[in-house]
This record gives C-alpha cells, sequence and structure tokens, in this order.
C-alpha cells in the first residue's frame, strides 16, 4: 500500500469541553493565511464536523467546500460524556444529510472516545469507517494496546483508522507538536519507522487560535496551550515538507478508506 498521509480537521466549538461554546477560530475574517497554506501545497482535507455547527450554518464550511474539503461526522454535540450514543450519531448523521445532501460515510468521536458499542452502531446507522482512535495512553489507557493500523474488529464490516503514533505510542498530531516542539518530533521521525497510512489530527484553533477563546480557559489549560501558541502554521508546514521528503502523497480518509477495503477485501 502506498504512503498517504491524511489532514484531517475536527470542526467543532473552540478547545471543545474546556470552555463554553464558540466558534470564534472559524471566523474567515483572520483565516486567509491557512487556505493560503492550504492551497500551495494542494492539501487535501478530511473535515469531520460536529452536528451542531452544520445547523448554524457558519461560512467556515462553504469555505471548506470551495477548497476541496470532504466532509465526516464527528458527533451532534460533541457531548463528552456521550461520545457515540445512538442520538448522537442519527442526529448528527440528520444534520450532515440535510446540509450536504449525503450520508456520512465516516465518523469521529469526541476525543476519540469510541466504544466497541458505539462501532457497533456506526455500522447499523451505514458508517462505513470510523477514525477515532489514538492508539496511545490518550484519551484513556485501554487504548495504548489498540492497532496501530487500520483494522476491523471481529464480526464487523466498519474499518477503523486509527491517528497516528510512533512505535513507542505517542500521538503525531498539530497538537502535540505544538506541546513538545518540533526538535523531538523531527529527531523521532528520523528514528522511527511510521504508519503507512498517517492520519493526522488538527483543530483550526491549532493553525489560527482565538484570542478571546483562549482567554476564557483556566490557567493550566491557557499554561498548555501557551507553547508555540502562535506557531502552528509554521510547524505544519514544517511537518508537511517533512512527510513529503519520506514519500507520502496527500490523500482524502476516503480514498484510504477505498483502498484498505480493496486490500482486505471488505
Amino acid at each position: 500500500m502506498k504512503k498517504s498521509l491524511c489532514i484531517t480537521i475536527d470542526l467543532e466549538s473552540d478547545f471543545a469541553g474546556l470552555i463554553p461554546e464558540s466558534y470564534n477560530s472559524c471566523d474567515l475574517v483572520h483565516l486567509d493565511p491557512f487556505f493560503e497554506l492550504v492551497r500551495k501545497y494542494n492539501v487535501k482535507l478530511t473535515v469531520f464536523v460536529v452536528g451542531v455547527l452544520i445547523e448554524k450554518r457558519l461560512p467556515i464550511l462553504k469555505k471548506l467546500q470551495e477548497i476541496g474539503a470532504e466532509f465526516a461526522l464527528h458527533s451532534y454535540t460533541h457531548n463528552l460524556m456521550a461520545p457515540d450514543t445512538i442520538e448522537e450519531i442519527q442526529r448528527g448523521k440528520k444534520a450532515f444529510k440535510e446540509y450536504f445532501g449525503v450520508d456520512p460515510i465516516g465518523y469521529r468521536a469526541p476525543q476519540g472516545r469510541i466504544s466497541n458499542e458505539g462501532m457497533k452502531r456506526l455500522e447499523k446507522e451505514g458508517f462505513v469507517y470510523d477514525a477515532s482512535v489514538f492508539p496511545s495512553f490518550w484519551p484513556a489507557w485501554g487504548y495504548i494496546f489498540y492497532s496501530q493500523t487500520p483494522c476491523i474488529q471481529k464480526g464487523s464490516s466498519l474499518i477503523e483508522i486509527p491517528f497516528a503514533t510512533f512505535p513507542f505510542r505517542l500521538i503525531i498530531s498539530l497538537s502535540w507538536i505544538k506541546l513538545l516542539g518540533w526538535f523531538p518530533y523531527r529527531l523521532f521521525f528520523s528514528l522511527f519507522s511510521l504508519p503507512q497510512i498517517f492520519v493526522f489530527d488538527s483543530h483550526l484553533h491549532d493553525y489560527m487560535p482565538s484570542g478571546t477563546s483562549y482567554k476564557k480557559m483556566s490557567p493550566i489549560w491557557k499554561c498548555i496551550y501557551r507553547r508555540n501558541y502562535k506557531m502552528g502554521l509554521k510547524l505544519f508546514e514544517r511537518f508537511l515538507l517533512s512527510m513529503q521528503r519520506k514519500g507520502y502523497k496527500l490523500t482524502y480518509m476516503s480514498e484510504v478508506c477505498n483502498d484498505i477495503k480493496n486490500t482486505l477485501h471488505v
């Protein structure tokens, strides 16, 4: 299988779960540098969008469509206490269908908190793939033993496409690169093997953070997000160039899903 790099965005309220609902990072006024970078590298974005945001008909949806993004579902309300209930899945699916005119084929649970029961619900609702699992210590230690490569649970047809991690289970996402800095990631990229299917996680506030939303966070979370606060775009570009040198091709999640289906004969 070819080396595929899937750049994904979780389109949700700013710092979802940490502050009251707000969408300042979705404001098109300050996102031009991000859109320019997407065009420069012909990035194929896959956007996992929350149902309530779809219902708000925010202009960011149309703009992302204009630059060629594809969309999948990120639950209905981004409720961390109910990330994969049938209500969250069905209501999100309904909002998605009403706006885009088609059913979503992909799902991502809030904070990656998918359960075996949730996967069964997704399969029953017609989803083809789930892209929730961090095969790491986040969001719970139980995920650390999960497969780092795409797989199908026994007795299921739903494909799980996990996030990219190093062999020692450190997450590779824009949030984590900002937190730990580019140097350790550049070093690890040279020392360790990387997944053939590389799913990269990000949020709009990782690229172009909203100062208004940032100020609403607790002191401890402000300290965490202060690290490389305005370096998101620059770090993302370094990451893209590094992946290009390693022979990765930018790919939509739907394309990867089809490749996996063909390989696994699903």
